[in-house]
């Protein structure tokens, strides 16, 4: 059951997409989507790279992959307070009409910031029913 308005959610996944540490960024990414799709979001070719991250051994130092990690958790977190982790992993990678039936997974993956926000758009839609 909803607890907090869209609008709510929105502003508290906002904050904590840009206040986690970067550990905890990628931790809490890896909890909803699972390792295989956060490491084809953030073009992770080996994965004892990523493992290292959510493990906090090591932390991303390229600032698009950064960038491209606190945009995937907003949204992220937006579809999982609406959502089982599930179905958020399933909008990620399906294919989106409201994106040119382009899968939101991919256009996270150029790091464009036009297309996350038009990824952001998408995920705001499908939250309040449309």
């Amino acid at each position: 059951m909803q607890q907090t308005s869209n609008r709510e959610t929105d502003l508290l996944a906002h904050r904590r997409s840009i206040s986690a540490s970067l550990s905890d960024a990628i931790r809490e990414l890896n909890n909803i989507l699972g390792s295989r799709l956060v490491g084809y979001i953030l073009k992770v070719e080996d994965s004892r790279t990523l493992k290292s991250w959510i493990d906090g051994s090591s932390i991303p130092k390229n600032s698009e992959v950064t960038k491209t990690l606190r945009n995937a958790l907003h949204i992220a977190l937006i579809l999982a307070d609406h959502d089982e982790n599930d179905t958020v992993q399933a909008w990620f990678l399906g294919i989106n009409p409201q994106l040119d039936d382009m899968p939101p997974a991919t256009l996270l993956r150029t790091g464009d910031i036009k297309q996350a926000r038009e990824v952001l758009i998408a995920a705001r839609s499908y939250v309040a029913g449309g």
